[in-house]
């Protein structure tokens, strides 16, 4: 989405104008991963007023437009953005942690079997998730191991805003 709107003050002020919508999309970075809630945040802020922007504007066909117009389609779109952010929202106090010169190695074990843990309680079945330290690394997720996709709590929740019903098919 980003990309969309860089380095177009044109587009931009079309977008505004078209949407009454003055904020935009912000860059997900890979590095600093501590700021990409707040990308995932915005996103799903903006999602519905770029669709209507897609709609209604006369763009080119740039790889960003069609990549744009492709997840336009996907009615899963805001139920994956609100995971994203959630996953982001969860890691970020480890990242916080660990990100300092003090000696942290002794706590690291700790910290990431946790943080594995809480991730995976997200979308493994929970009979699975009592095993402990380095066997957690060695659960197999193949579909019949994970939960259902319609039982996990922000699809759920998108769902209801949304009013789309999920099939049975376990993947995420």
């Amino acid at each position: 989405m980003y990309y969309l709107f860089t380095d177009s003050p044109a587009r931009r002020a079309l977008f505004t104008q078209l949407t009454g919508w003055a904020s935009f999309p912000l860059k997900v970075c890979g590095v600093r991963w501590l700021e990409n809630a707040k990308c995932f945040q915005r996103a799903l802020q903006i999602w519905d007023h770029v669709v209507k922007f897609l709609k209604e504007a006369k763009l080119p066909e740039t790889k960003p437009v069609e990549t744009l117009k492709r997840a336009a389609c996907d009615p899963f779109l805001k139920c994956k953005l609100a995971f994203c952010k959630t996953i982001a929202d969860d890691c970020q106090p480890f990242l916080q942690q660990f990100q300092t010169s003090k000696t942290m190695t002794p706590y690291l074990f700790e910290a990431v079997e946790k943080l594995l843990r809480y991730l995976m309680n997200r979308s493994v079945k929970p009979d699975l998730m009592k095993c402990t330290g380095p066997k957690l690394l060695s659960i197999d997720t193949k579909s019949e191991n994970l939960i259902l996709s319609k039982n996990i709590a922000v699809t759920k929740h998108l769902l209801g805003e949304t009013a789309i019903t999920v099939t049975e098919t376990p993947k995420l």
